[in-house]
């Protein structure tokens, strides 16, 4: 197993970074009693979900699951490594346990702002759950964060996944709580390459490593047209997203819309054809359509998905988005 840059210093030097995010569609992230409240747990959370995309892409030839989630629980904190050890005066001893080393706060001028209801029953339109708006107010934050020196480099491409893919709370792969990280770089198609993976090699894998690609380049989409708020993008995403879905209830005779994310027979699956509101240079939002599929087969109860249909389904997904009107493909 290749050791850790952490593990090797035994006090790491810290760099500290500060960034101002903000959320660009109203975002269902809250405490225990589903109250809208900015709170840092979600946010590492995120964090250790694109280190894991980034680590993957710098360990594409020799990628070791156990060797990542070892480096992952050095640097995040766990509870349950069995191979972290520590040295003594010539004895070895197990750790147990670990603090992260990753630091987080989140600051603002404005720490008591009203919650806004943003999720209503269909049927008797009574308040589900409040959101956080995204309004210069309520919708924004500093947030500090500090790493060791040694995952600079690495942390620095999260945080560029994070400000262009970046997406928290509930219902967040379906464009609620996009997240914008102000003065961070932009990723062109040319440097998301390097996580990306033809299709099948995703669709092989057991969890969401990578962007997908195919034969007419890289998974992504974005919409052609422009929009002045998250109001009417958000209800464009609504259209797109049950034009897709459709694409799959009949397919060779089966329903596969379960490919694209259920919460039916049990099933608990995020969908791994995510929709995501980019804020552009003249401060208008556009859409982003990006796949970082896995195999499903297997983890579906309420139906049962084959290879070859899963295959199948994720053709005719790629065909829907291509054909459309209102959708381009990212240039390769």
């Amino acid at each position: 197993m290749n050791e850790s840059p952490v593990a090797n210093s035994a006090v790491p030097k810290m760099i500290q970074r500060s960034y101002r995010v903000r959320f660009l569609t109203p975002a269902f992230l809250g405490d225990a009693e589903q109250s809208a409240r900015w709170r840092t747990p979600p946010f590492k959370h995120l964090l250790r979900e694109w280190w894991r995309v980034a680590y993957f892409a710098d360990h594409a030839s020799d990628f070791s699951l156990e060797a990542m989630r070892h480096e992952e629980g050095l640097l995040f904190g766990h509870a349950w490594l069995d191979d972290d050890f520590s040295e003594t005066n010539g004895r070895r001893e197990k750790i147990s346990a670990r603090k992260s080393l990753v630091r987080i706060r989140l600051e603002t001028e404005a720490r008591n702002q009203p919650a806004w209801f943003g999720l209503l029953d269909a049927k008797t339109k009574a308040p589900l759950r409040s959101g956080i708006k995204p309004d210069a107010a309520e919708g924004q934050r500093i947030v500090r964060m500090a790493w060791p020196e040694p995952e600079d480099g690495r942390m620095r491409r999260v945080m560029q996944l994070m400000s262009n893919f970046g997406q928290l709370g509930s219902r967040s792969r379906g464009g609620w709580g996009a997240l914008h990280i102000d003065d961070v770089d932009s990723l062109d198609p040319a440097e998301l390459g390097r996580f990306a993976r033809p299709l099948q090699d995703c669709l092989a894998g057991k969890w969401p490593a990578s962007f997908a690609s195919d034969a007419g380049g890289l998974m992504l989409w974005n919409s052609r047209q422009d929009f002045e708020d998250w109001s009417k993008l958000m209800r464009f995403v609504d259209l797109r997203r049950k034009e897709v879905r459709e694409s799959l209830k009949s397919l060779s005779g089966a329903d596969l819309r379960a490919v694209l994310g259920s919460a039916k027979g049990g099933d608990r699956l995020a969908n791994p054809l995510r929709w995501r509101p980019v804020l552009e240079a003249d401060g208008k939002l556009r859409l982003r359509i990006f796949a970082m599929p896995w195999r499903v087969t297997g983890q579906v109860r309420s139906v049962t998905i084959s290879d070859t249909q899963l295959a199948a389904a994720w053709q005719a997904v790629t065909r829907t988005l291509d054909q459309h009107s209102d959708l381009e493909r990212s240039a390769a």
